[in-house]
């Protein structure tokens, strides 16, 4: 008798453990499908830097609610993360993602939501603890990570409460046991494999620390640091100089009267995160220069920063590289630079209103006539409405999306299989990138009196043949546009040559030429602006085509930039010129 009460209680107990299991499992699983937001107060500011407070959002939040917390903030890895909203007294302030030395040197309503904390400044930069305003925000909010622990541990203790059962029977035995072990192996693979790409290969995630400065633009923040990788070609930290550029530190010796110094100017191709420093095509350049000639020196300096054109450029020269006195300046040249130098074509790509960009833009006044616009540091105030992604929302996306951005080796194979089979990386991180994100602005500009003529004919544009536009042979009027503005961009680079004595020179890329097709108009319209502008052109394509070799050799396999032979071509070609020039 008393074995069977034994029994029973046993039993008792077993299935009270398996229905607590089950109902906090499901109500851990329902939590991950809801979305909330928190809508209030912010914490007194605890510190003050300047015209910046700083706001303890996290532990604010976290002991108002046992359940719910922040979502992430930004981060080096992550600068645009937070969707956090900032309010004064109901009136939404801006820019958000801004950063630090932003808010504390200009203010005037600047925010950045950075980890768990809150920077800030009122919008008249007056003290936000004093000046009797309201200060609150609107925030998505998540699940603390106990509750999705939780989920986890109701589920194994579930699932362990059947095992005694399952094991009576060989077949289950053998097929746990067997699980159980190909389970470990896993584990133990891919613990490996963090490792590996964390500590051996050194692949870390891309960040970049970002300054938009008046009058200049984009920058990068002076003696910071860059990480950046595609996680397939290449996995590049390089220290950013005390310019904003990604170069060596710039000489602060004076000119010597034997110096020759070259200025290479340009996007992405002159930045060059791929590659480190030595090995970029001006550093190559100054050596063979070197060792081939003693009676002068060469000092080779790069200004270059990705998505930019000629006319964003224009003030890397005016405050940074005028200083250097160059004796030759470089404009190196890409296919995407005249869609860069075309205010409709970036905002269609980056969501930026024509006339509120963030770099200097070429505008047109009343008469036609065109002019530079400065950089408009309030731009994050008139962005064009498109949502860029779908957010993660359900339980399976949150945890790809968890994944993607903590776990090295799952990014690495997720980007890897991205690049080789063409799949949709939304797949992977759990947000898809909006498809359509290109006719929503269009559309948007096309109800705009002011552009609408220029777009009307654009139907069909999407990302991935923007910059083709301009090689086509029936141009659009928004093609034509693009090419004026890039003209005379272009003629300002001629003035400042010519009013400050150094020679310019352009060097065409590859890319220029679609990769060397020769048939290629967007080289062809380059070519017919510099001829008209007598300025001296050369074609990295002879120097690639002449060596026997081809054109997809310059770059890599996954990244259209050049890779270290590209570099050393785009030396190569500009060589003879120098070598020349000094004899």
């Amino acid at each position: 008798m008393l074995s069977i009460k034994n029994k029973l209680s046993s039993f008792s107990t077993l299935r009270k453990i398996r229905f607590l299991s089950t109902a906090v499992l499901l109500i851990s699983v329902v939590l991950h499908f809801f979305n909330p937001t928190y809508e209030g107060p912010i914490p007194a500011p605890s510190d003050k830097q300047n015209n910046a407070y700083i706001s303890p959002l996290s532990r604010y939040i976290y002991w108002r609610n046992p359940v719910w917390t922040l979502e992430n903030g930004d981060s080096e890895s992550s600068p645009q993360e937070s969707n956090l909203l900032l309010f004064e007294n109901g009136t939404q302030l801006g820019p958000a993602h801004s950063t630090h030395s932003d808010i504390r040197s200009k203010g005037t309503g600047a925010y950045s939501h950075w980890g768990g904390a809150l920077y800030f400044s009122s919008s008249d930069n007056t003290d936000p603890r004093a000046n009797g305003r309201t200060y609150t925000i609107k925030v998505s909010l998540g699940l603390r990570w106990w509750i999705t622990l939780l989920s986890f541990v109701s589920g194994g203790i579930l699932a362990f409460s059947y095992l005694p059962f399952l094991m009576r029977y060989s077949f289950f035995r053998i097929s746990i046991l067997n699980f159980t072990f190909f389970l470990g192996l896993i584990i133990i693979v891919c613990a490996a494999g963090e490792i590996y790409l964390r500590m051996v290969k050194g692949i870390k995630n891309s960040s970049t620390l970002l300054e938009t400065v008046p009058q200049i633009g984009n920058i990068y923040t002076p003696n910071s640091t860059v990480h950046w990788t595609n996680y397939t070609d290449f996995s590049v930290t390089e220290q950013v100089n005390s310019l904003g550029f990604v170069d060596r530190e710039p000489p602060v010796s004076k000119k010597q009267p034997n110096e020759v110094r070259i200025a290479f100017i340009g996007d992405s191709f002159v930045e060059s995160l791929q590659v480190h420093n030595n090995q970029k095509s001006h550093v190559i350049l100054e050596k063979w220069l070197n060792s081939k000639n003693s009676k002068y020196k060469f000092t080779a300096a790069a200004y270059g920063y990705s998505g930019t054109g000629q006319v964003n450029q224009l003030p890397y020269y005016d405050f940074f590289a005028k200083e250097f006195r160059p004796d030759y300046v470089v404009l190196v040249i890409v296919s995407n630079d005249f869609s860069d130098n075309c205010p409709v074509h970036v905002a269609l790509r980056n969501g930026w209103d024509p006339e509120h960009n963030p770099r200097p833009t070429v505008q047109k006044d009343p008469d036609g006539k065109f002019f530079i616009l400065e950089p408009q540091l309030d731009y994050a105030g008139y962005l064009l409405p498109a949502s860029t992604t779908t957010p993660a929302t359900t339980l399976f996306a949150k945890i790809r999306k968890g994944l993607f951005k903590y776990s090295m080796l799952y990014k690495y194979v997720s980007i890897s299989l991205q690049l080789n089979y063409h799949l949709n990386i939304g797949i992977f991180s759990g947000e898809y990138a909006n498809d359509n994100i290109i006719g929503q602005r269009l559309n948007f500009l096309k109800q705009n009196k002011k552009y609408h003529d220029l777009v009307k004919d654009e139907d069909g544009v999407d990302l991935m043949n923007l910059d083709y536009q301009f090689d086509k042979k029936d141009m659009s009027p928004l093609t034509i546009d693009g090419i004026a503005r890039t003209d005379f961009a272009i003629s300002e680079w001629k003035h400042r040559a010519e009013a400050d004595g150094f020679k310019l020179v352009a060097l065409l890329s590859h890319s220029t030429s679609m990769y060397c097709q020769k048939d290629s108009l967007i080289r062809e319209r380059f070519v017919q602006i510099f001829d008209k502008y007598r300025i001296q052109h050369f074609d990295q394509c002879d120097t690639i085509l002449n060596s026997g070799h081809l054109p997809s050799e310059a770059n890599f396999s996954h990244d259209g930039h050049w890779n270290t032979q590209g570099h050393i071509w785009a030396a190569e070609t500009l060589f003879p010129y120098f070598e020349d020039a000094i004899r």
